[in-house]
């Protein structure tokens, strides 16, 4: 069939109703695709329909939508690649675990939704519009979920993917029959998978939470109103509160993953059980009943929606008011933000053995004040000004530190409460991370310690591990920098390495935490039973370590057994037992043998790592490959396993590594051939001209340098010399730091049919020139510590030396300041932003084509402070009418950062952005990037003439001048162009004359003239004058931030109400306005 699009391996038949997929196991791909690409989903034919007629072991199946046909494409591990569809949108249903994928990530994974052999799958199109669509995905004739795809309408290609295979599909790819939804059949709600629906009574069958909501949302003509009676409130332990039943609207798209109903954006809920409203997460818009709220078995309560927004369809983007009833009298009324797609009533479940009665088609109660609910939403519609729809409080969603609380031998969160013996519980449920800590640093001669779990179940979760002194209570170990842990629910925690999945613990298991010292690196060993689980390494740090538990949800219980009690010491884990080998959860391993255990969508990396990392006494080894599929001349591979060394103990691919300046990583590639190298002073993947055949052995090893022999033990740093070799002969070579702690070998496996073979007891290979060897190492070892002394030199200058050189410099170890030339030569690599406080700032950044590459350098350092960033794409700069674009990001921004240098006399837009920033009074930063006359001669001097006081100079510490542009964005917020605000303060000479600033020679107090103010700021502007009053400072010229003269010789300054005065450690001083004299006796203005 022509308008089916699909891969080779995929058979369709004549009419494309049936698709057959072959066994994938032998090919190349491991996924294959169809598409419907003739026509798109529409109004007319909203539905596609699929049904599993067989579905071989392990394979899995996607149906979705998608411009594409695969949704989601293979990620090369070792390349950092710019993709042109990073920002495409799709949705992709799985049978595997019931997860709803987009090309970029995976969400609402259900295991209750997977589904298989005899299973009808629809996709329904609910809404369409011209750029963004609502889709509802069908199991059988059961809603799973809704969810908005962002593509266009021509574009809506029904599309279904495979991995593995075989599988037998009956396909309906372009359908106009859709279920048909109704309020009042509660066998259509979405429910979660241990809700009881019997007729009209909806309750839960265990003892966690359950939700269900409507299939359908209000919609215009019906009530609008539903009706809950509640049968029975739950149980719940004595020392716990009562909560729920919910009842109240959620969004299209909300789910019980989100947490209950009013804890989430765009839902709202009636809490029962303690009388509170829950609204949209926020608790300033929620509101507390009282005891009168609070509800019992027999009470009815209701939940209503009224619409005042007469333009707008019912289900879209609007504000509405809803109101609670209970037994038909209303309790609470709140005006609420609708998102688009409608409220859909909803239940939401928490103790055991709740239950209620839903009544859809219950009669609306008398609403004597509806007019003046809806008068009050209109009018604060009409003027916001007058009142509110929502509190405009948000959420700081960044944990705050927490002290804890210290008490004897113990530091802790008051919340998990002082041990009073070896036996600990926290004393009630948590609902985040706190800790524990034994306030006794783990040493050399005391590095071990142990627990026993004595209580532990589903809802709780413990975590063991060590952690550095004042490290926030508020967290478990190995959630931050310098600690590790070891979770409950199977994860290593590695502070800002990340986490490595290793077994889940239980009641009864005995966790061991050991600590292996050296040099300033601290191995972390995690003990489950006597065996290894993994290992995580602290690197570098000097800090003491503390003995730490973490716990979170409900109460759990441990014996612990501190390292003072002197607990029995582990084992040593020995290389030669490959069951001490760690090893992700996807390996599979039969004495030296190692392979994928399962058949996975994606290929992702599941790694083994040794025991022990090389040393004099084993310094070689080798692994011999096994593979059907390995790339050759004339076909790549995508994924094929790669072996080496590394300090790195969990799955990290080649170019995550590279951005960790602590990793030392080398390794051999199978699938590209090539060698990825990670040290002190470079990254780089260098290609061996030869391909790796199924029975060939890649082998690495370590040789240490003569004068090594002088080091007394084998881990601590040093210079090391890497080798790889291929069936014995050696490939290539090169100096390496080994880090303290040493090198690990590594193997990763990626696809199911891999297999690997360990060979340990390899002797290694005949060395060449040896000599040239220990010269290359000698050389490397030279420029490690040159480069060390440079990146640390300013660490060790005397105090006051340091005034001379720029402030708060961030060196790196192993890299070079970065210079402006390094900025104008090439543009930054973009940074994540971190989720804090600043992330309700957005910055817009405008410059002319010139200064292009040192502007995505101000963004990149702005977005690791957590700050919104905006920058036009450097094409669009020399386009000749961008001025919609650049009112949209001004409009929208916080503030407006100007690059400039000393082309700005000739800018192309710089005039636009100045007049646009003026019309929606936002603030204007000047930017100098590089020295230029102030103000800058041309068309629009006098506009930056006004600007003076924002301007931010580099002053040759690029540092201090982005901390600049966060302090005065944040001061000058909400404040106006050019601070528009002006306020007078009122000292000794509070009668002083505004001439005094205007002519300069007056200095007797007499009374002021309301209007010399103004006078006196419009004299300061003709004259180019930085400042008003008298300071004593000799007159100056130029830019920059001193003060041109103006009248009698005296020189004139602004002081910034908000503005700090500058240190050594804060950038540059500005010349200080005063000692004595006539300057205390006259008024000072000051503009914020």
């Amino acid at each position: 069939m022509s308008s089916i699009h699909h891969s080779d391996l995929v058979e369709v038949g004549e009419d494309g109703a049936i698709i057959r997929i072959q066994d994938l196991l032998d090919g190349w791909e491991h996924i294959v695709y169809a598409q419907h690409n003739g026509s798109p989903l529409s109004n007319s034919h909203p539905a596609f329909r699929v049904k599993i007629v067989q579905l071989g072991k392990d394979a899995s199946i996607g149906i979705g939508i998608s411009s594409s046909p695969i949704v989601q494409e293979i990620n090369n591990d070792e390349e950092e690649q710019k993709s042109s569809d990073r920002s495409r949108d799709a949705l992709m249903f799985h049978s595997d675990n019931g997860a709803v994928s987009t090309p970029n990530h995976e969400r609402r994974r259900n295991e209750s939704s997977s589904f298989g052999e005899g299973d009808v799958i629809t996709l329904v199109i609910e809404q369409l519009t011209a750029y963004k669509s609502l889709v509802c995905v069908w199991k059988n004739d059961k809603i799973q979920c809704r969810q908005w795809v962002t593509i266009r309408a021509e574009n809506l290609y029904p599309t279904i993917n495979a991995w593995w295979g075989p599988a037998e599909l009956q396909v309906e790819w372009l359908s106009s029959t859709v279920p048909q939804l109704s309020m009042t059949n509660l066998n259509q709600w979405m429910s979660s998978s241990n809700m009881k629906v019997e007729g009209d009574k909806l309750s839960v069958s265990d003892d966690k939470k359950g939700i269900i909501q409507s299939p359908c949302a209000f919609q215009e003509g019906s009530s609008m109103y539903f009706e809950t009676s509640l049968e029975s409130m739950g149980e719940c332990e004595a020392d716990e509160e009562q909560e729920g039943p919910l009842i109240g609207l959620t969004s299209s798209t909300w789910s019980g993953h989100e947490g209950l109903p009013g804890k989430s954006e765009y839902s709202i809920a009636y809490d029962t059980a303690k009388g509170k409203i829950l609204n949209g997460g926020h608790a300033s818009k929620g509101k507390n009943l009282g005891e009168t709220g609070k509800c019992k078995a027999g009470d009815r309560i209701g939940c209503g929606l009224l619409l005042f927004e007469a333009d707008k369809a019912t289900t879209a983007t609007q504000m509405v008011v809803v109101y609670f009833t209970r037994n038909q009298s209303v309790v609470h009324h709140c005006n609420v933000t609708q998102s688009t797609g409608g409220f859909y009533p909803t239940c939401a479940f928490v103790s055991k053995g709740s239950s209620v009665r839903l009544n859809m088609t219950a009669s609306v109660p008398a609403l004597p004040d509806k007019t003046d609910w809806l008068a009050k939403a209109k009018r604060a519609l009409d003027f916001p000004g007058l009142g509110s729809f929502e509190a405009s409080v948000e959420r700081d969603e960044n944990r705050k530190h927490e002290e804890g609380v210290t008490q004897g031998y113990f530091r802790f969160s008051e919340a998990v409460g002082c041990p009073t013996s070896d036996v600990i519980k926290p004393h009630s449920e948590l609902n985040d991370g706190k800790l524990l800590q034994l306030l006794k640093t783990i040493t050399p001669s005391e590095p071990y310690f142990t627990i026993k779990i004595e209580e532990l179940d589903d809802g709780n979760k413990v975590c063991v591990g060590v952690s550095r002194g004042g490290q926030s209570c508020g967290s478990i170990p190995g959630s931050l920098i310098d600690s590790a842990g070891y979770a409950s629910q199977g994860e290593i925690l590695m502070g800002s390495d990340g986490h490595f999945t290793a077994e889940k613990f239980k009641k009864g298991d005995v966790i061991g935490v050991n600590v292996q010292f050296l040099d300033l690196t601290k191995v972390v060993q995690f003990i489950k039973n006597g065996s290894l689980m993994g290992q995580s390494i602290i690197k570098g740090s000097n800090k003491d370590i503390y003995p730490s538990l973490g716990f979170r949800g409900l109460p759990a219980t441990v014996h612990v057994t501190w390292p003072s009690a002197r607990p029995d010491p582990p084992p040593t884990f020995s290389k030669d037992n490959f069951e001490n080998w760690l090893k992700s959860p996807g390996i599979l391993m039969n004495g030296s043998r190692l392979c994928c255990e399962k058949k996975t969508r994606e290929l992702k990396s599941s790694i083994l790592v040794s025991p022990q990392p090389l040393c004099h006494a084993w310094s070689y080894y080798e692994v011999q490959i096994n593979c059907k599929k390995l790339s050759t001349d004339s076909q790549k591979v995508l994924k094929a396993p790669s072996i080496g060394l590394t300090n790195c103990m969990r799955p990290s691919k080649y170019k995550h590594i590279i951005n960790n300046k602590e990793a030392r990583d080398t390794r051999y590639y199978c699938h590209t051939n090539s060698i990825g190298y990670m040290d002190y002073l470079k990254h780089e993947m260098l290609p061996v001209k030869r391909f790796i055949a199924s029975g060939d052995r890649i082998g690495w090893g370590l040789m240490y340098p003569a004068s090594s022999k002088n080091i007394p033990s084998d881990l601590t740093r040093q210079i090391v010399i890497v080798y790889c070799c291929i069936n014995g002969e050696i490939v290539y070579h090169k100096p390496m730091e080994q880090p303290g702690g040493g090198l690990y070998p590594v193997v990763t496996l990626y696809r199911y049919g891999e297999e690997a073979s360990l060979l340990i007891d390899q002797t290694p290979p005949r060395f060449p020139d040896m000599l040239s060897w220990y010269e290359e190492a000698d050389a490397f070892k030279m420029e490690v510590d040159k480069q060390r002394k440079a990146a640390e030199f300013v660490l060790y200058l005397p105090y006051l030396m340091r005034t001379i050189l720029p402030s708060k410099q961030k060196f790196r170890r192993g890299q070079y300041k970065q210079t402006s030339a390094d900025r104008r030569a090439r543009p930054a690599t973009p940074c994540k932003r971190p989720d804090n406080h600043l992330k309700r700032n957005t910055v817009y950044i405008h410059c002319d084509s010139e200064r292009y590459n040192e502007a995505t350098h101000i963004q990149a350092r702005l977005d690791t402070k957590g700050l919104v960033t905006r920058l036009l794409p450097e094409d669009k700069l020399n386009s000749s009418d961008i001025t919609s674009l650049i009112d949209d990001h001004v409009s929208s921004c916080t503030s407006v950062v100007c690059c400039m240098g000393p082309e700005i006399s000739q800018t192309k837009h710089m005039g636009k952005v100045l007049d646009l920033a003026q019309k929606r009074s936002k603030p204007v930063l000047p930017f100098i990037l590089e020295s230029v006359k102030w103000p800058p001669e041309g068309s629009l001097q006098k506009e930056w003439q006004k600007l003076v006081m924002h301007k931010i100079e580099t002053s040759g510490d690029f540092d201090w001048a982005i901390e600049q542009i966060e302090e005065k964005t944040l001061n000058l917020k909400d404040k106006g162009y050019n601070g528009k605000e002006i306020r007078v303060v009122e000292g000794k000479g509070a009668k002083m004359l505004y001439s005094d600033a205007q002519k300069g020679n007056k200095t007797i107090n007499e009374s002021s003239d309301p209007n010399a103010l103004k006078k006196a700021i419009a004299d300061a502007d003709r004259h180019k004058l930085q400042s008003i009053g008298s300071d004593d400072f000799p007159e100056t010229n130029g830019g920059g931030d001193r003060g041109a003269t103006g009248g009698g010789g005296r020189s004139f300054s602004f002081t910034s109400l908000k503005e700090p005065k500058k240190t050594f450690d804060d950038g540059p001083r500005r010349p200080h306005s005063s000692h004595g004299g006539r300057v205390n006796q006259s008024k000072t203005c000051i503009i914020l």
